[in-house]
């Protein structure tokens, strides 16, 4: 079973997503802050990583670099799921490590498709984001 964890300060859509991907096919773990995602980053792994960027104290792009620090989960996926969709927001979540960047408001079943794209290798993210444009882009090669 795959692990993924969920990040962000936002109660009720931390709920969504592990409603959302409750389906049987994660081991689900969820983070209000950032210090918290670090420490289930390392103790549990994930592959993949569901990560907000405006949180409190330690914001997401800071997150991301830090798991990106951490040789163990070199093969993580991070994707920024955030409100801020300027490109500079994009360039900077690319140049934190990001995988992929969506921005709020979303479908939840675009990033079910995003997520079982990436971790399949079955879509390419040209076709993802032809079917789902809040992928804004593709941040770096996995």
């Amino acid at each position: 079973m795959e692990k993924m964890l969920i990040v962000d300060d936002n109660g009720e859509l931390r709920k969504i997503l592990m409603l959302t991907f409750s389906y049987g096919k994660y081991k689900l773990f969820q983070a209000e802050n950032g210090e918290q995602a670090l420490e289930l980053a390392r103790r549990e792994v994930p592959d993949v990583i569901v990560l907000d960027i405006m949180m409190p104290g330690m914001d997401g792009l800071e997150v991301c670099r830090k798991i990106r620090a951490m040789p163990a989960l070199a093969n993580c996926y991070v994707i920024l799921l955030t409100a801020l969709g300027h490109k500079s927001d994009n360039q900077a979540g690319m140049e934190a490590g990001a995988n992929y960047y969506m921005v709020k408001p979303f479908l939840p079943t675009d990033l079910i498709m995003l997520i079982e794209g990436i971790r399949t290798g079955k879509k390419s993210v040209d076709e993802m984001q032809a079917k789902c444009p809040a992928i804004d882009i593709r941040c770096s090669d996995k």
